[in-house]
Order: structure tokens, then sequence, then C-alpha cells
């Protein structure tokens, strides 16, 4: 048997080194140790390799001034420092990028064969400008390279040229903060109603930012009071942040400042927060009062970044005011839908004729409708007989009545029938519901005959207010 074997020569390791195309753009922080400056691949192949030295050139904006970082490492992907810290070396200004330094590592890497995500952090002075852009670049002809015995390794012509990392911004804690304009109509006595929101923008700032102190601005018409509004409370999500003696009672109009409590509400960098405003209202008042944010209140805010602890450049977007109406009670108003015609016999499936209820103001306890269900003088000795189980229904719920004859002259003319609504409904705020009447009714009465439906003014057809107690009447359809 010819058995035929290759001899292959040992390889000679190599070096390259590429943008990481994984890390993106991003915004760095002032004043926060180990900011990233850049990521890089080193690409190593035919065995691993020993690196005892590394420069990357560092270069930002007019302005920014690469004498304002500092303590810079290099990381491995699994966070752990390979090499650093060391400061830079300030090499000139010019363009394109303005001020230009250099970073030398002469601690010794071992780099295993393969690709090596490898990061460049430091930190970014608090002197530094803000809203400036820098760089960082390398190349392999700018790293000592020996193979693990110690003996270098020459490079490519193709690893001289300069790689470039990404482009950084620096920037320092940073809040848009804006206020929901709006209105909304309040029963006297609520308690914890909405008085509109704060919007808190940290999607620019380069850290999480920390709300100490709010201000705000609280207006009323002049029939009304400072004080009719109390225990005004911020709320992020569900939560009050301000309790105890951060709890606001005005006792002016004008400017108002709320303390958050403990530490204040924190709004992650990247994130939109809100922080909403609830109040109680005094019983038995009306009026209109507003809640906004002045101009002229960005400098009240006491904003700062968490990590840094420097005070967060505030770009405050007026807007509002939120209107707050408060009424004595809500309102009810019964409208008649249609009344269809009369067929030769109805077996109580049937509408006889449908009305809507209508709530504004505040939810309402069902109350007493009550009608008459009325024939024409051609039918009036007939009716008597004719009309039987009166029902009403609404979303699968029915409640049975009596009919209770309406007599003139002796004769029965109608039939009052009424219905007690709290049985069966309760009726939110701002909402209509429909209900159906049926009837099961004989040859009484005939094709054609004229019947009617009549909500009577003098009856009883009152609700119950849910948060003012109040009885009110219902509006009544003509």
């Amino acid at each position: 048997m010819l058995v035929c074997m290759t001899v292959l020569g040992n390889a000679t390791p190599q070096l390259t080194i590429r943008k990481n195309e994984q890390v993106p753009n991003q915004n760095i922080a002032l004043g926060i140790p180990n900011q990233l400056f850049g990521s890089y691949l080193a690409v190593v192949t035919g065995g691993a390799i020993l690196s005892p030295s590394q420069i990357f050139y560092i270069g930002t904006e007019s302005g920014g001034g690469v004498t304002n970082v500092s303590n810079f490492v290099l990381v491995n992907k699994e966070g752990t420092v390979i090499a650093g810290p060391v400061d830079h070396k300030y090499l000139f200004e010019g363009p394109p990028l303005g001020e230009v330094g250099s970073i030398t590592f002469t601690d010794v890497i071992a780099l295993p064969e393969g690709t090596n995500a490898l990061f460049l952090k430091g930190n970014v002075e608090t002197s530094f400008q803000v809203n400036v852009q820098m760089v960082t670049g390398t190349a392999p002809s700018l790293w000592t390279v020996t193979d693990l015995n110690g003996t270098p390794l020459p490079q490519s012509a193709s690893a001289t040229g300069l790689i470039i990392g990404q482009t950084m911004t620096v920037r320092g804690p940073s809040l848009t903060v804006s206020f929901t304009s709006g209105e909304q109509t309040v029963i006297a006595g609520s308690q914890q109603v909405s008085f509109g929101s704060y919007v808190f923008d940290a999607t620019q700032s380069s850290e999480d930012i920390r709300v100490s102190v709010i201000p705000g601005d609280y207006r009323f018409n002049e029939a009304t009071s400072a004080t009719d509004l109390t225990n005004i409370r911020l709320y992020g999500d569900t939560t009050s942040v301000t309790t105890g003696y951060n709890v606001l009672n005005p006792t002016r109009f004008g400017a108002q400042t709320f303390t958050l409590d403990g530490n204040g509400f924190i709004v992650p960098k990247g994130t939109i927060k809100t922080i909403q405003v609830r109040v109680d209202v005094r019983s038995n008042i009306t009026g209109t009062y507003q809640w906004r944010v002045q101009e002229n209140q960005a400098w009240s805010f006491i904003i700062t970044g968490m990590a840094s602890a420097q005070s967060a450049a505030i770009t405050l977007q007026p807007t509002g005011p939120f209107i707050l109406h408060v009424i004595q009670h809500g309102e009810v108003a019964i409208t008649k839908v249609y009344t269809p015609s009369i067929s030769e016999k109805g077996d109580g499936t049937d509408t006889f004729f449908a009305f809507s209820v209508a709530t504004t103001g505040e939810p309402f306890q069902g109350g007493i409708v009550s009608f008459r269900v009325q024939a024409d003088p051609s039918t009036r000795f007939q009716i008597g007989n004719g009309l039987i189980h009166p029902k009403l229904t609404s979303g699968g719920t029915s409640l049975e009545s009596v009919l209770i004859p309406w007599q003139v002259d002796a004769a029965v003319t109608s039939y009052h029938v009424s219905f007690n609504l709290m049985q069966a409904w309760e009726f939110p705020k701002n909402t209509e519901r429909e209900f159906r009447f049926i009837l099961e009714y004989d040859n009484g009465l005939q094709t054609g005959d004229e019947v009617s439906i009549v909500f009577d003014d003098d009856r009883e057809n009152i609700f119950t207010g849910v948060t003012s107690g109040a009885r009110v009447k219902a509006t009544l359809p003509p």
C-alpha cells in the first residue's frame, strides 16, 4: 500500500484589526469612569500572539480638548482590563478633527487565534465641552507583535492603514421637560383627580437623571379661592412621590414648588417618563382652575445626573395649561330613540320603543325611569285589555314592571309604567346606554292604532350621582 503525506510548514501568525461594527456610534458621559471611546476586532490567524505595546490615536472637534480626557484602559469582551490605565499624549491641533493625541499601552497582552473584541475606555473630565464629537483609531503597524516565544513578527504592507472606530458624542446630563395641556370636568368633593402631567425626556442624556424639585404655576378664576384645591401630589406611575410635608396645599395663586421625596424621581437615560399631578377638590364649590409651567421656571427645577452629580441641561417646552372645571353634580339626559309601528300581535319579543340614558360629569347609580304608554281616543277603551307584561332590557339584563292605569273621566286613556334601574344598572361617567321597552299585547290594539310614549316631567326620572351624592332629575325628550 502506498501512503502519501504532505508536510505542512508552520504558518506565521498575523494580526488584522477591524472596526467592531456591532458597536454603534453613541453618547458618552462627563465625569463617569470607563466611558466607551471605541471598539475594535483584533483578528489573529496562524497561532496566538503577544503584544507588548499598542498605540491608539484620539481626535476631537475644535473646542473639545484632548487634554480633558484621561485614564484609558483596554478591555476584553469579558470586561477584564488587559492594559492600562494610561493617559494620552497631546500631539497637535489641526484639521480635520481639531485636537489630536496618542494613547500608548505598554502592558503585554495575549491574543489567542481567532477574533478578539477589544474596547477602549476612559474618562471625559467635567471641563470637557458637551456636544462635541471624538473618534479613535489604530492599525496593526502601531502594535508591537511577537509569537508566544517573544520573537517579533513582521506585519504585512496592508496593515499600515489607520482603522477609525466609532464616532462618540460627549453629552452631559440633560433633560427635556414639557407639561400636558388639556381639560376635564369634575365634581366638587372629588379626590385625587388628574391636573395634568409633566413629561421628562432623557433620550439625549448621557446618564440617568435625578429630578428633585419641580415648579409649576397655579391659577383660578375670580369667583374661586386658592384653597379650593388641596392635597396636591405628584405620582410616578401609581406611586406618590410627594408625601408628608412634600404634599402641596396652596394658599395663593402663581408659582408653586414641589420637593420630591427621598432620592427624587429617576429618569433612566434613553427613556421618557411621566409624573402626574393629582388634586383633591373641596365640596360645595364651583370654578375653573389651571396648572402649567411658565417659560421662566426652567431655573426652578433641580435636576442632576445620577453618576456625575452635575446639574442637567434643561430644555423646557412650555405647554398647557391643564384646565379643571369643577361643578356641583353631573347631568343625566333621556333621549327617545324610536317608536316602531304597532303590529297585529305582540308576543313580547318585539321592541315597543327604545330610549337612551346619557351621563356627563360623574357616574350615576340607576334611578327611576317613568313614562306613560298612551293611545289615541279611538283606542282609549281597548288599551286596558291590550297591554300586558311590560319589560325593560339592556345588554342582556331585563326588569319586569306593572302597568298603572291613568284615568280621565273614569276612562283609561293611558298607562303609567315605572322601572327602578338601580336594581340592575349603573351608569359610568360620560357614557350612553340604550334601553328597549317590550310589551305583549293582544288584538285590543289593531294595526294602525296610534300609541305613543310620553315622559312626564312631573314624574320621577331621578338618578343619584355617585361622586356628588346629589339626586339629579333627568332632562327628558319632548
